[in-house]
């Protein structure tokens, strides 16, 4: 209880970060707390001596011995009808127990599915406090263009000679605006405001969308949400996985696709970190489960 105290203390930051990390952990150490004084207790008293299988009771022993055990324990520890003498009194009984464990673990499985809906995201505007300065002017571009022009997406295309085909570009440039979540593309084949201002075509785009050697070519997307967004991270994913059909499609097959900004700097940390926590937590597990068997020399309890 004084660590969740402790930490629900951040509630009064105004970093909405520390703000929502002091209740959150707060949660979880209370949720650590339920499971350790309810729910292992209640299956330890469902699962009797094969909860330390293969070292547990002996099999002569006589039917009670454990609840005696624990009768005997609390009432040394203080009067019986104290209210946690009364609990372990309770949770001893096998069937009231059972129950107690199944509506616990409901409890935790309907407070876990949120975590079904996480999404992977890297964006630390959001996470400014209100009224800062950088989050008002990233909300009045997003509001007066589209959100993704704070950062587009770079597609990189590099295959030799690949200036030279101007239809097949504008082809892939038409298909990537047709993906989920693209708002905005912007190509060799569109004009810049300089060039409707001079009306006239600069010369080879001046290095902005077409390489001087003739071997790559760009493509700036421009996505309609938070370029760290999970949203946006989550359709260049898309993107990427769809590329090499679009490339197909547009006459490009074999082409190599690169991509840069901020949103493909995200999805690459996304990748990287969802990888290891899968295997930061197989580790962890492994680790804790062998730990667990060693000290309570059992292997059905650590479970």
């Amino acid at each position: 209880m004084t660590v969740a105290a402790g930490v629900a203390a951040l509630v009064v930051a105004k970093s909405a970060l520390f703000h929502a990390f002091g209740p959150g952990l707060a949660v979880t150490v209370l949720v650590g707390l339920a499971v350790a004084v309810v729910l292992v207790p209640a299956m330890l008293a469902v699962l009797g001596r094969w909860t330390f299988w293969p070292y547990g009771l002996a099999a002569q022993a006589p039917a009670g011995v454990g609840r005696a055990a624990i009768s005997d324990a609390v009432d040394d520890d203080g009067p019986a009808d104290a209210a946690p003498s009364r609990l372990v009194r309770l949770l001893s009984r096998r069937w009231v127990a059972a129950v107690v464990a199944a509506a616990v673990i409901a409890v935790l499985v309907v407070a876990g599915r949120p975590v079904t809906e996480l999404r992977s995201a890297v964006s630390p505007v959001a996470v400014l406090p209100a009224g800062n300065p950088v989050r008002d002017a990233a909300a009045a571009a997003s509001a007066g263009f589209a959100p993704g022009i704070l950062s587009p997406t770079g597609v990189i295309v590099s295959a030799p000679g690949i200036t030279d085909r101007p239809q097949a570009l504008a082809a892939l440039a038409g298909q990537l605006h047709r993906q989920p979540g693209v708002d905005i593309v912007l190509g060799p084949d569109n004009q810049l405001p300089i060039q409707r201002l001079l009306n006239q075509r600069l010369p080879d785009q001046l290095g902005i969308f077409l390489a001087p050697d003739g071997g790559a070519a760009r493509v700036l997307v421009v996505f309609d949400s938070d370029p760290l967004g999970a949203t946006a991270v989550g359709h260049l994913g898309e993107l990427r996985a769809a590329m090499p059909g679009l490339l197909a499609t547009a006459g490009l097959a074999g082409a190599q696709v690169s991509y840069i900004g901020d949103t493909a700097t995200g999805l690459s940390l996304v990748d990287q970190a969802r990888a290891d926590l899968v295997r930061v937590a197989v580790a962890v597990g492994l680790v804790n489960l062998l730990l667990l068997m060693l000290f309570l020399r059992a292997l059905v309890a650590p479970l």
